[in-house]
Parts: structure tokens; C-alpha cells; sequence
């Protein structure tokens, strides 16, 4: 239901896949030029678990906004007080949301993503990556060191 989506990044890469899904280049932010940004956004997905993400997200959510925290943090998450000050008086909320839930139910995240599949969401362009599923290893070190770009690396049987 969201309509006036930004993404932020610092990679060529990320810009690039962006725009091969469709996203206008002009609401492609290049994380060094945050001025850029058009500011009071109802939710952030703070993807990097940086904390300069992290920081820049609560000043940039409007009264009552939502940062959504999608990956695992740096060795050390710092947030800076003039964040912990927007936090608390821009009534911000923080949530968690660590890989998917999943409980056999018709409404877990796995039944869900199911069923977007069926109704016609095209996952493909996600996949920068397929291993035989005995060559899984290669792509675990590929996310592990980041010898490549990559959005979604996936065993295969």
C-alpha cells in the first residue's frame, strides 16, 4: 500500500538493480548526498544494521513513524542522542524483523510469500545467484565475504 518509495544506498550495484525493478532513479538516494532526501517518511527499512543508517533513519521519519530494522548490526550499534532524542519526541516505534515467521499456519511469512508467487510476483530478478545445493559452501563464502555483489544467493537440489 506504500506509494512514494525512496531507496539508500552506497553502491553502484544496489542503484542499478533499483532501477532494473522499477524504481525511478529520481527516488535513488546515494547515501553520501542525504540532503537529497525529501525527508518525513511514515516507515524505514534500515537494512544495513549500520549506525549511521540507523541514526539517519530516525531523523528522517515524520511524528509517529516506524523504523523497521531488517539486518543484523555492526560489531558495535551506536546511536547518537540527538536520535535518541527524535525517538522520543517523534514517538517513533522500532521493530524487529529477523528472517521470517514461520508455524505451518496459512498466515506465517512463508504461506504468504506463497501466495504473492502465485498471484504473479516475479522473484527472479532477486536471484543474483544459484549453487547446486552440494556447492552451497561457495555461496555461503561469497555472502561471508562479499567478494561479490549479490541480492539473493539460493541452493539448489
Amino acid at each position: 500500500g506504500y506509494s512514494d518509495i525512496y531507496a539508500i544506498g552506497k553502491k553502484t550495484y544496489q542503484k542499478e538493480k533499483a532501477i532494473e525493478l522499477g524504481l525511478d532513479e529520481e527516488k535513488i538516494i546515494d547515501f553520501t548526498d542525504k540532503d537529497k532526501f525529501p525527508g518525513e517518511a511514515d516507515v524505514y527499512f534500515e537494512c544495513s544494521g549500520t549506525s549511521e543508517t540507523l541514526n539517519y533513519a530516525a531523523c528522517g521519519l515524520k511524528a509517529g513513524g516506524s523504523i523497521v530494522l531488517v539486518n543484523e548490526a555492526d560489531a558495535q550499534l551506536n546511536l547518537f542522542e540527538d536520535s535518541y532524542d527524535r525517538i522520543l519526541k517523534k514517538e517513533l516505534t522500532i521493530k524487529g524483523s529477523f528472517s521470517s515467521h514461520f508455524d505451518h499456519s496459512e498466515d506465517d511469512d512463508w504461506h504468504y510469500i506463497i501466495r504473492r508467487i502465485e498471484q504473479g510476483l516475479d522473484v527472479e530478478p532477486l536471484i543474483t545467484h544459484e549453487f547446486d545445493f552440494n556447492d552451497m559452501i561457495k555461496g555461503l563464502e561469497l555472502m561471508r565475504d562479499k567478494s561479490e555483489d549479490y541480492i539473493k544467493v539460493i541452493g539448489k537440489y
